[in-house]
């Protein structure tokens, strides 16, 4: 008589795409919750000073009053990039208007953006598609998403900086759609080797961007910047 098809032990064996999957799903459940975490806190999380100075420039001095407080530090009753922000000023019409993100003073600073939205997929995400996500790969990407954006964030005012980030961003997650389509059927053609040179040539020419257009941010003020 013959054993039980479900008793085989080479039934019971998870395959290598159904174990990928339950990884994937298991990662997009713990973001899940962790995106309702953040949902549930943010209501006790203090506003920014900068962010309420280009908005309500009496609460940024209220805030920076608790900080300073918090601190064990006098009270000024000042915010130090105040006349960087306009505060203080007798009307909203001597401020300067928002900044454009491709007029003069940020064309250079949205160029470097895209480029590394543009080019940061397809040298890091492009490569960890087509290799084992492993534990280094996996570390690279992590560090590559966490500085170039914190990079970015720092390149542009409080007036536009969540405009900036979101259009570049989105440009990001365009490339990333797009990216397997393009990557396998090179793939497929050229080989392993070839697609592994282009994406280091890729991130190379990143770091390149960065370095001609960009601005030195580390241990400079941000109105200095």
């Amino acid at each position: 008589m013959a054993e039980p098809l479900l008793l085989d032990p080479r039934n019971m064996c998870v395959s290598g795409v159904t174990l990928e999957v339950g990884i994937g799903l298991l990662r997009h459940g713990l973001k899940c919750w962790n995106d309702l975490a953040v949902y549930v806190l943010r209501h006790n999380l203090p506003e920014s000073p900068r962010w309420l100075a280009t908005h309500k420039p009496q609460q940024a001095l209220a805030a920076m009053d608790r900080i300073e407080k918090t601190a064990g530090l006098p009270v000024t009753g000042t915010f130090p990039a105040a006349s960087a922000l306009g505060l203080g000023r007798e009307g909203a019409g001597e401020r300067s208007g928002r900044p454009k993100l491709w007029g003069p003073a940020l064309r250079r600073r949205t160029l470097l953006v895209c480029l590394m939205e543009t080019l940061g997929p397809v040298g890091f995400y492009g490569f960890a598609s087509i290799v084992p996500a492993g534990l280094l790969t996996t570390l690279m990407s992590v560090i590559n998403a966490t500085v170039s954006r914190t990079y970015g964030a720092e390149l542009f005012p409080t007036e536009v900086r969540n405009t900036a980030l979101g259009r570049t961003y989105s440009l990001s997650r365009l490339v990333a759609a797009i990216l397997p389509f393009c990557t396998l059927p090179v793939l497929d053609t050229l080989g392993a080797g070839p697609v592994y040179l282009s994406c280091a040539c890729i991130i190379t020419l990143m770091a390149l961007a960065v370095a001609m257009l960009g601005p030195r941010t580390n241990a400079v003020a941000l109105e200095g910047i």
